[in-house]
């Protein structure tokens, strides 16, 4: 017997997997940052800063390792292909998942299993929302990670009972809770499965809750936060070095306003059931297209045959969805990656059960002719997502931000984002341009957005504005355009002044309006065609302006 022959073949499909979508996800990588959170990443790896709620603070330290071992290539592109490689670990173990789980209920026979698991990992890999997430620099694709990580921890435990791997699902539960808090909509079923679900053997002990500690080591990585933002970094959102905003940047209280109210009143509460029934129905279909009914041939399967591993598979899509149904973002659709995720696991079920039916009922050829256009249906997917990739696959973000940069004078000052919380297309692939290309450091960038927050004033100073504004700000466009005009606009007055939008400045006051105003005849839609579709977080730059066509004669810290 060969050595190959004598490797199980869940291992040679386990690495097959990983192997073709990586070699996929490779050739079809984004080269460079994209729009949404991608320039805001990149610059928190760069500056080992603070993103966004809830900080994110292993995947910047794991970005910062991944991109300081790679000799070659941008951070974007470095942390593009840390997406892609997350996301093929990622789909080979929900490939070893999957099939593990489809054994142990005793679901089908071996080749059926087999073939049910390795094409629902590639219909997940190939589906536009996974796919477009794992080229990118985004959190997803390491979330997904962990998702299956602890799922696989889980069902390996509640079936061989061995403390090691209670205490890798103990451990990373702790370190997917410092990435990503969706992961609590996980947890639920997959601890009753480990602590409280029926016992795989009579001769088992339930674990002594002592394990818990191992939730320690992984919680561990959010001291990142406070110990960094002591030491003040380019980007410190949220500022969390008390234990107040520690707690409030951890949990996204900052995002709280992005929920329905569902208590409001039974009829909200009926109109918000039925909306998320019909939009999973629809988010599935699209996403899927036929495919869908192998999912709900699963979950009747598991329906039928009861298993305590169920509860985890069901619960988990289901929290999840109903939850982000209430939550109001550009990018939701995003979110429903770890929905699919799931979901999955239903359609694999749904597969395995049909290839059996056609191999007990129709003979061997059959069968294999059913598993052969099974394992194609990747492909025509591929064909069908294709080409919404391609259009990701730009430098739009680089040239748009080189292309506002190239244009400023000397010494600049420019205002993005007046809407709070708004603006983030404009300030980051700006951000991105100084800090991390070191294009035109001598750029002063404010976000107007962020006035509103305390947190934000120390980062005024490094922009060459004078702190103590951010925080008195409110979202009273007249008080909120008087202090702006006051405190920032007339002490830079020797600075040229320019904002990427139309400032909210009353009649009152418009001396400093005029002036801006006067600098921004073009408008940079006209000069660069390709920004004038909608961006992907639902924006489109209609009302931003620009002083020249050209760029400016002697821009200061030259040209990249």
């Amino acid at each position: 017997m060969t050595p190959i022959a004598r490797i199980p073949v869940h291992v040679i499909l386990t690495l097959s997997v990983i192997s073709l979508t990586l070699l996929g996800y490779s050739l079809s990588l984004a080269p460079d940052i994209s729009w949404g959170d991608s320039p805001e990443l990149a610059l928190a790896v760069h500056s080992l800063g603070i993103p966004h709620p809830t900080g994110y603070p292993f995947y910047v330290l794991a970005g910062k390792a991944f991109s300081l071992l790679l000799p070659w290539g941008s951070l974007a592109v470095k942390l593009n292909l840390f997406s892609a490689v997350c996301a093929s670990l990622a789909l080979g173990g929900w490939y070893l998942v999957v099939w593990y789980w489809l054994r142990l209920v005793g679901a089908a026979d071996g080749a059926s299993r087999h073939v049910a698991s390795v094409c629902a990992a590639l219909l997940l890999a190939s589906s536009f929302t996974f796919w477009s997430q794992a080229i990118i620099t985004e959190v997803y694709a390491l979330a997904s990670l962990f998702f299956v990580a602890l799922t696989g921890c889980a069902l390996r435990y509640w079936d061989r009972g061995s403390t090691p791997w209670l205490r890798a699902f103990v451990f990373t539960s702790g370190l997917a809770l410092t990435h990503h808090l969706l992961v609590v909509f996980v947890l639920p079923g997959l601890f009753w499965l480990v602590f409280l679900g029926p016992l795989r053997s009579s001769q088992r002990s339930r674990p002594a809750a002592s394990v818990l500690l191992w939730l320690i080591p992984g919680l561990a990585f959010e001291l990142y936060l406070p110990l960094r933002a002591a030491q003040d970094p380019i980007l410190n959102w949220g500022d969390p070095d008390t234990l107040l905003r520690f707690w409030t940047h951890v949990t996204g209280s900052e995002f709280a306003s992005h929920r329905a109210n569902l208590l409001a009143s039974p009829g909200v509460f009926i109109a918000y059931l039925t909306g998320w029934i019909k939009s999973q129905l629809v988010s599935h279909f699209q996403e899927f297209h036929f495919l869908v009914l192998f999912g709900f041939l699963g979950l009747w399967q598991m329906l039928r045959q009861w298993h305590p591993s169920h509860v985890p598979i069901l619960l988990a899509p289901l929290l999840l969805s109903f939850f982000l149904q209430g939550h109001f973002v550009q990018d939701l659709y995003v979110f429903f990656v770890f929905v699919y995720v799931f979901t999955a696991m239903w359609a694999a079920s749904g597969f395995a059960w049909f290839l059996a039916l056609l191999r007990r009922r129709a003979g061997g050829r059959v069968f294999a002719a059913g598993c052969a256009v099974a394992l194609l249906l990747p492909v025509c997917f591929i064909r069908a997502n294709l080409s919404q990739i391609r259009a990701m696959n730009t430098h739009e973000v680089d040239e748009f931000g080189k292309f506002i940069m190239e244009r400023l004078p000397p010494n600049a000052l420019i205002l993005t984002g007046f809407e709070a919380g708004e603006g983030d297309n404009e300030l980051f692939p700006l951000w991105y341009q100084k800090y991390v290309l070191g294009n035109r450091a001598d750029v002063g960038i404010i976000a107007a957005g962020m006035l509103v927050s305390h947190w934000y004033d120390p980062m005024l100073a490094r922009e060459g504005v004078a702190p103590g504004i951010a925080g008195e700000v409110t979202a009273n466009k007249e008080a909120w355009s008087a202090l702006v005009h006051d405190r920032i606009l007339l002490p830079q007055v020797d600075r040229p002044l320019f904002s990427m939008s139309r400032l909210p400045f009353p009649s009152t006051i418009p001396p400093v309006q005029q002036r801006l105003e006067a600098q921004f005849p073009i408008d940079y839609n006209a000069q660069l065609p390709a920004y004038r579709r909608f961006l992907p977080g639902g924006r489109l730059y209609t009302d931003a302006r620009l002083f020249s066509l050209e760029p400016s004669a002697n821009p200061a810290g030259g040209e990249r």
